[in-house]
């Protein structure tokens, strides 16, 4: 069974998360220890998000088919290229 929000936000995060949490509403919680060998787990859970909350099935349009072109995953050990990012989107 996971955490609530709630529980989350008041013994597991620090200030600044709390902070980004109430003011974007968007920290995704996986009931799951961060670590390499769960990348995974958290792949399947973004992937759910974006599922869930984006396109027409988070706004109960239609039957769910629209969806975001494009989920990009990137963790905090990652090095991103902008410039072949916008290349691979282009294509």
């Amino acid at each position: 069974m996971g955490l609530s929000m709630e529980d989350v936000l008041s013994s597991h995060v620090g200030p600044e998360t709390r902070q980004e949490s109430v003011r974007y509403g968007d920290l995704l919680v996986g009931n799951f220890t961060d670590h390499y060998y769960n990348n995974t787990l958290k792949f399947i859970h973004s992937i759910g998000l974006a599922k869930n909350f984006c396109g027409n099935s988070a706004s109960g349009e239609g039957d769910g088919a629209t969806t975001v072109p494009y989920v990009f995953l990137v963790d905090d050990d990652y090095l991103v290229s902008i410039r072949n990012l916008v290349l691979e989107a282009k294509r």
